[in-house]
C-alpha cells in the first residue's frame, strides 16, 4: 500500500501526460526509457495499476480510457524492467515480449 501512495504522489500533471501519451501513441511504456523528455522510474511503472491510472487521470482531469497492465522482469544484463502497457493493444505475453526486445537493444550499446 505504502509503495502505491508514493507511486500515485511521483506523478505531476507533465509526468502523467507523457506517461498517458506513451500509452496512447506506443501502447506501453517501460521504466527508465524516455517519452516525451521524461523517464519513469521503476517504482511508478511496477506500483501503478488501474486504480492509481483512474485516479491520476481525475486529479488531472485528463480522458484517458486505458485500461492498464503491468509485466516485469529480472534481466541478468541489466537488471529488472517493469512495462506498463495499454490492455487493448499488447496481452501479457505480447507486452513481455516488447519488453525482452528493448532489453536486448540496450545489451548492444
Amino acid at each position: 500500500m505504502r509503495q502505491q501512495k508514493m507511486c500515485l504522489e511521483s506523478f505531476d500533471g507533465e509526468s502523467f501526460g507523457a506517461l498517458v501519451s506513451g500509452l496512447e501513441n506506443e501502447g506501453y511504456v517501460i521504466d527508465g526509457r524516455e517519452v516525451r523528455g521524461i523517464t519513469f522510474s521503476s517504482t511508478q511503472i511496477e506500483h501503478i495499476n488501474q486504480d492509481i491510472f483512474n485516479q491520476l487521470c481525475a486529479r488531472f482531469q485528463v480522458n484517458a480510457e486505458v485500461e492498464v497492465g503491468v509485466a516485469g522482469k529480472f534481466f541478468s544484463s541489466q537488471g529488472a524492467f517493469y512495462i506498463l502497457y495499454d490492455t487493448s493493444i499488447h496481452d501479457h505475453a505480447g507486452a513481455q515480449k516488447v519488453l525482452e526486445k528493448y532489453v536486448d537493444t540496450l545489451a548492444e550499446f
